[in-house]
């Protein structure tokens, strides 16, 4: 389990310093593609930076969901 962190925790930085370069990506509205593992890495690693205004995730169960205080929307929103 320490190992999957320390890869989060690097996957992070290596996106907190991405952003920060790209001053124009701060503090966007964005969504978070996927409700599952992936998406709560991106969701740790944006909730500072940016303003996340949902999930989007095929799978039609967790659609209208929220996951971490955000809902879950269905694809088709796009």
């Amino acid at each position: 389990m320490t190992c999957i962190m320390e890869i989060i925790d690097l996957d992070c930085s290596i996106l907190r310093k991405q952003i920060r370069r790209q001053e124009t990506v701060m503090q966007k509205d964005i969504y978070i593609w996927g409700a599952g593992k992936y998406g709560d890495m991106a969701y740790f690693c944006y909730r500072d930076e940016c303003n996340i205004l949902g999930y989007i995730d095929s799978m039609p169960e967790k659609c209208g969901t929220l996951k971490n205080g955000i809902l879950i929307y269905a694809p088709d929103i796009l």
